[in-house]
């Protein structure tokens, strides 16, 4: 075509001129069409985990999944599997697909491996009650009873797909800003009693953990040190 002057632009328009739109895909290479993305997910360390990425095109396709941006030996399948996944197996993957012609990459999966020693209810001591997309609370948060000065730290994990997000309650009222699986506290005093709860959720299902209750317990007038530097007075 470049001898007689012609752009594959041009021969196509002619072509569809002349209604002979059945040798157009033979002008551009096939492309490649990605129909499942892996998704971000929590889990918990020894789990069974997989990534999972589709796609079509012609005359077939091929994978190579990347942890940022290293690839992943033998990550050449369309599934990533990880048959005990570990703490440092934390991260971003994505997929690239490519064929003779093109390539693709999926969208970003974030895998989020929580190392947890204290797994109540059902789960303690097993993890064959979790799923691995199911959204479950699988540490709660409990009551406690604190000094003045002292650290208040409640937690709250959850595993599932797509990624877990956070928001904390105390006293029917949300906690600004508190929308991590952790809160703390530093240095507690009296205002900070109360009934705490976390709400847990992701584009498909949510979960309230239980409630639990905080309370700090009141100095009274001897163990104040204004109090005490009087007596000694």
């Amino acid at each position: 075509m470049g001898e007689k002057g012609c752009t594959v632009t041009e021969l196509s328009d002619f072509l569809q001129a002349m209604e002979h739109t059945e040798v157009l895909p033979l002008l551009s290479p096939p492309g490649i069409k990605i129909t499942v993305n892996p998704e971000s997910k929590a889990v918990l360390a020894g789990q069974f985990v997989k990534l999972c990425c589709r796609a079509t095109g012609h005359p077939f396709v091929q994978y190579q999944w990347f942890k940022m941006n290293k690839e992943i030996p033998n990550g050449n399948a369309s599934e990533l599997i990880f048959n005990t996944v570990h703490v440092k197996d934390a991260g971003f993957y994505v997929c690239r697909v490519n064929n003779n012609f093109t390539f693709e990459f999926s969208q970003w999966s974030q895998l989020d491996v929580c190392d947890v020693t204290e797994v109540t209810g059902n789960f303690q001591g097993s993890l064959d009650g979790i799923s691995e997309s199911r959204l479950q609370i699988c540490v709660e948060p409990r009551s406690q009873k604190l000094m003045p000065g002292s650290t208040l730290v409640l937690q709250c994990v959850a595993v599932g797909s797509p990624l877990p997000h956070y928001q904390w309650f105390k006293n029917e009222s949300p906690l600004i800003h508190e929308t991590k699986k952790l809160y703390m506290v530093p240095y507690v005093d009296p205002e900070h009693q109360g009934t705490y709860w976390c709400h847990v959720y992701n584009d498909r299902a949510s979960q309230d953990s239980r409630r639990v209750e905080v309370l700090v317990e009141e100095l009274n007038n001897l163990g104040h040190p204004d109090k005490k530097q009087s007596l000694k007075e």
